[in-house]
């Protein structure tokens, strides 16, 4: 008899966790649960900034590629062999969660009401329905995303942007840091480093000096929040420490890794192995360290930096680089095939 798999979340780790099963496919009865019905290139969002079209190219249908697999829905509650979503519930034998994570408003009433995340495809939309009225911006977090929000809009030359960011350096990194403020004080960004967001309303922000800032539009990047389904130790082949059954990985792992789509999409390859392993078996496969701290950060639509670990490299065509990345792994999700990383 075939074994049960659910998978919640179909982003990287999702979808990555879902090819590897299906290289032994005849074992498996999966079922692909995601509360929006399409995969985002979510690494792209800031490209689609002002330029709306862009959408096109990041989003995949789940119910067009993977319509034997996915069922849309929203899950609620985790059970020992099932779960409980708002339509239905679905039994299983083993259990990825994958589930991601949201914008992190950190409690914050004000944010949530006046700032708008970049997290997801819908957010988008609603930023780029503001950039066509107003012109003042303020983006809150000088973190990967936060740089690349601030820089695609700077290089477009039309909007008055500040840039506040709690610690000394952008990126938390000296080096990155100043190369990252010279080209967007080239391009007339207003940096406030080692500033705090105490409040905001609908047209201004007050930062902890007591300074305000005039804004038409707050972009919040300054973190993130995990989808946690579940509260448990994780193991190293990374399922749970009271239930070898459910297994985590991507944003929701809660690993040291660095949050980035190529380490959640080797982290859900490797909940394939060990589930396949687990099958034909019955032991767990040994976990290569093969996250890489490794980061390529775009400073509008063709400059940009690649980090590897300390070491930074300036690359004037990382967009390109970026582009070839994005289009590799549509096309691995597009034609469920395992392509080599």
């Amino acid at each position: 008899m075939k074994k049960k798999v659910v998978i919640i979340g179909a982003g990287f780790a999702g979808l990555s966790a879902l090819l590897g099963l299906l290289k032994k496919k005849e074992l498996f009865d999966i079922k692909l649960i995601d509360k929006e019905d399409y995969f985002e290139y979510t690494p792209s969002l800031h490209l689609c900034l002002d330029n709306p079209e862009y959408v096109n190219n990041i989003r995949l249908s789940l119910k067009k590629y993977y319509r034997e697999f996915f069922v849309k829905d929203n899950i609620k509650e985790i059970k020992k062999t099932k779960v409980i979503g708002k339509n239905k519930s679905y039994d299983y034998d083993y259990l990825v969660i994958a589930s991601g994570s949201t914008t992190n408003f950190y409690n914050n009433n004000e944010f949530e009401k006046y700032a708008l995340p970049l997290k997801r495809i819908k957010d988008v939309n609603k930023i780029n329905s503001k950039l066509k009225k107003h012109q003042k911006i303020v983006v809150i977090g000088g973190g990967y995303t936060g740089v690349e929000i601030t820089s695609i809009l700077a290089e477009k030359q039309k909007y008055d942007i500040s840039l506040v960011n709690l610690g000394k350096y952008l990126l938390n990194n000296p080096t990155i840091s100043k190369r990252i403020e010279k080209f967007l004080e080239n391009h007339s960004v207003k940096i406030k480093k080692e500033k705090e967001v105490i409040s905001c309303n609908n047209d201004s922000i007050t930062l902890n000096t007591g300074e305000t800032i005039k804004t038409d539009l707050i972009i919040m990047s300054a973190g993130i929040k995990l989808n946690e389904l579940i509260k448990d130790e994780l193991c190293g082949d990374l399922c749970l420490e009271n239930n070898k059954n459910i297994y985590l990985c991507g944003d929701v792992a809660r690993s040291d890794k660095l949050s980035t789509a190529y380490n959640a999409m080797i982290e859900g390859r490797d909940v394939a192995k060990n589930i396949i392993s687990r099958v034909t078996q019955n032991k767990s496969v040994k976990q290569k360290n093969r996250n890489w701290n490794l980061l390529a950060i775009a400073l509008g639509e063709r400059k940009g930096l690649i980090t590897i670990g300390e070491k930074i490299i300036y690359v004037p065509f990382t967009g390109f680089l970026k582009w070839t990345i994005e289009k590799r792994v549509l096309f691995e999700f597009k034609h469920r095939i395992r392509l080599p990383i």
